[in-house]
């Protein structure tokens, strides 16, 4: 509820009301007790309450036993699942996925976002005509939600069943979040959507259209271009009943207010006409509730901009005149905890009698029908299931109920659930059996073709018989929207890519379900993201197909396989020396791989000491050599033609194989018989 000042309005500064307590039904005229939050400027039009437009007096028929029927269907506990979610005590599913509201504050951006959507979705699966209605006003925008019950013999005729769906916690929480608004105005909110499923189960002489407003917190800007919209529509609108703030009784009372323009206005006849309807109600059927007509026009809620058009309209609201108001009211702790579910319960059964009344209900369903398609927005070529929620709503128990659901055109059928079968272009379940008030949900699993973009699938209404009652009882016809995702190929891979090596394949596809690689090597797979291993190092063309039951992408990537490797020349190195002496073997160390690669060198075998220039090599670039010389040193004592062999190993240093690339030679050094003579010589000179 929309106050320009705070609490303070309430016992400060206000003209309060002498109360007698009395029947049920209590006029009081006086002046308003709530502090009036507009001034002149404010409105479309003067400071003056427009005259009322032309609209339909006839009387109206409507079946009393069905409004009693009605009003008996409101639940605490649905109420209390209903407001937990509004407020954010629970999540709600919004777009098929859990969302939590904690704030429904008009300007928050995605959380009032959520909430209009949360609300147009459960109008919307009642099987209701759904709409947005967005508005811009004093900088504001946002959106109200309004889900329409077509009216059978007087349609042109409009009843209004309003809430503001928009919170405030202005009095304690700067941001206004959280803003659960449990009682302003989850509480009206909710009584708005169990009217709607309530009334959606019967057939109305009137038209009635179910509207939350946001901005009303900010000046009911939303009820405000509602209003001068279906002025200018020219929309024949016979009653206003707007619900704000209905849960809030902590004295037992249970007193509530009704308020109407003041007796001296000319709108005040059908503004007490609709009063008049709600202490019927509550009289009829014995409803613990004590409603007080306020005749003072006090504006502070969405109902006033239909009073400056000349509609009749009310506001329904906990006692807010007599010092019994929500302690809570804007504040973070406005929360389900501290609602008198009694009273609210009665509240809102009176609210559903009312809109019954002026609805104009005159005969029940059979069977509720409620169609809905996961997701709602079908990809081409991809499954989707179709739910039917049925629930007999009939007096008794219904048998051989049969349900039919046409599936629209272009669609392939996978089966369903619950024994239903195709026939022709329909599924039909047969031979069910529903206890009053029961509940049956059945599915249908379909393949959506493969269609362009903004392809609208369309089937026809879901609709029930039964034996007790031949005439088919219908939903609404779900239309799904289709978009044709086209497949995009794409990959990335490890490197470098080497031989020997697993390398991974990392898809990056999107929009495909099926994929198929070709490796360039004769080798080919299924795996969305595959590691490979090629053996032969070279120049090859990855390929990755990606597609889905309608389309196809083909992506292609040159790669390098590549290759450590060195190479020792000559294999093999033969020297001779002189005992005592030393000789050098000189080798070349070629990098035959193709990447810049270090290598270590190391000597094995042999017993004559030997010397290698260094221990390791490089970096050599692919097909860079360098000299690597061994010396080797022949001890004195060596006789002729004796010999030693070392081996020597080049071994790649970037090569984590193991064993890694490497490469060897054997080095054989020889004594020389001639290094002998001297000594031979030497000894003969001396013998005797």
């Amino acid at each position: 509820m929309s106050f320009k000042r705070e609490l303070s309005w309430l016992l400060l500064g206000m003209l309060l009301l002498t109360l007698s307590p009395g029947p049920a039904r209590a006029e009081v005229a006086a002046a308003p007790v709530l502090a009036q939050v507009f001034t002149p400027g404010r409105l479309d039009a003067p400071w003056a309450l427009a005259p009322a437009p032309v609209t339909t007096t006839a009387a109206l028929r409507h079946d009393e036993a069905l409004v009693g029927e009605s009003l008996a269907q409101v639940t605490a506990d649905a109420l209390r699942a209903s407001v937990s979610g509004l407020s954010g005590e629970t999540a709600v599913t919004v777009d098929g996925a859990p969302y939590t509201l904690t704030t429904r504050y008009t300007n928050s951006g995605t959380p009032i976002t959520k909430a209009t959507q949360y609300a147009y979705e459960r109008l919307a699966a009642l099987g209701l005509d759904v709409s947005y209605h967005s508005w811009t006003r004093n900088g504001y925008s946002n959106r109200n939600v309004i889900g329409v019950i077509p009216g059978a013999a007087r349609a042109d005729e409009i009843v209004l069943i309003t809430a503001h769906l928009d919170s405030v916690s202005n009095r304690d929480t700067p941001g206004n979040n959280p803003a659960p608004g449990a009682d302003d105005n989850a509480s009206g909110s909710a009584a708005v959507l169990a009217a709607a499923d309530i009334l959606s189960r019967y057939d109305l002489d009137r038209t009635v259209r179910f509207v939350l407003f946001t901005g009303e917190e900010q000046g009911l800007l939303g009820s405000y271009e509602y209003a001068a919209s279906v002025s200018a529509a020219g929309d024949d609108i016979v009653a206003v009943y707007n619900m704000d703030m209905l849960a809030w009784d902590a004295t037992g009372g249970p007193d509530l207010d009704l308020f109407t323009r003041t007796t001296s206005d000319p709108g005040y006849a059908g503004d007490r006409a609709i009063a008049n309807t709600f202490v019927s109600v509550v009289n009829t059927y014995g409803l613990a509730l004590t409603p007080h007509i306020r005749s003072t026009g006090m504006g502070s809620s969405d109902h006033y901009p239909f009073w400056t058009r000349g509609y009749p309209a009310i506001l329904a609201i906990e006692d807010a005149t007599t010092g019994d108001f929500n302690a809570y009211y804007h504040r973070s702790t406005d929360r389900l905890q501290h609602f008198n579910m009694p009273y609210y319960v009665n509240f809102v059964k009176a609210s559903v009698g009312v809109a019954a009344r002026l609805a104009g209900v005159t005969r029940r369903y059979p069977f509720h029908i409620t169609t809905t398609a996961a997701p709602m927005l079908a990809a081409a070529g991809a499954p989707m299931t179709y739910t039917v929620w049925l629930t007999n709503t009939a007096r008794t128990t219904t048998t051989e109920t049969v349900i039919r659901m046409p599936l629209p055109v272009g669609v392939t059928f996978l089966g369903a659930s619950a024994g239903g079968t195709l026939e022709g272009d329909t599924v039909v379940w047969r031979g069910k059996t529903l206890a009053l008030g029961a509940t049956l949900s059945l599915t249908a699993q379909v393949r959506v073709g493969c269609v362009p973009s903004g392809t609208l699938v369309s089937g026809g209404a879901a609709e029930a018989t039964a034996r007790s009652w031949p005439v088919a009882a219908t939903g609404a016809p779900v239309t799904v929207t289709v978009t044709a995702l086209t497949p995009e190929a794409a990959f990335t891979f490890d490197t470098p890519v080497i031989r020997t090596h697993a390398v991974t394949f990392t898809n990056l596809s999107q929009n495909a379900t099926a994929y198929r690689w070709d490796f360039g090597d004769g080798v080919t797979t299924t795996v969305a993201s595959p590691s490979h291993v090629y053996l032969a190092a070279g120049i090859v063309t990855a390929t990755l197909t990606a597609g889905n039951r309608c389309a196809a992408d083909t992506v292609a990537r040159r790669l390098e396989v590549q290759d450590y490797g060195v190479r020792l020349a000559p294999t093999v190195s033969t020297r001779e020396v002189r005992p005592g002496a030393s000789v050098t073997h000189t080798l070349w160390l070629t990098n035959v791989g193709t990447l810049t690669d270090t290598f270590a060198v190391s000597l094995t075998g042999g017993e004559w000491p030997a010397v290698v220039t260094a221990s390791s090599v490089g970096p050599l670039a692919p097909g860079q050599a360098v000299s690597v010389t061994v010396t080797v040193a022949a001890p004195g004592e060596a006789l002729p033609g004796s010999g030693d062999t070392l081996v020597l190993t080049a071994s790649s240093l970037g090569d984590s194989r193991q064993p890694p690339a490497s490469a060897t030679a054997r080095l054989e050094t020889r004594a020389l018989w001639g290094c002998y003579l001297p000594l031979m010589l030497r000894r003969a000179s001396t013998a005797p």
